[in-house]
């Protein structure tokens, strides 16, 4: 049931090029903020319990 997952894991990852940047980082860039935590849409910190 699980064998094709298991080969993919044995043969290791396929080649590839490409870059895969996050949306925050890319909202960082066009604004110019220097800190991440800024541009981040659901933001985390000690006193948030849950995304």
């Amino acid at each position: 049931k699980f064998g094709y997952n298991l080969n993919a894991v044995e043969e290791g990852v396929p080649s590839h090029a490409g870059c895969g940047i996050g949306l925050e980082r890319l909202m960082m860039a066009l604004t110019g903020t220097e800190n991440i935590r800024d541009t981040t849409f659901y933001p985390r910190d000690v006193d948030r319990l849950t995304p």
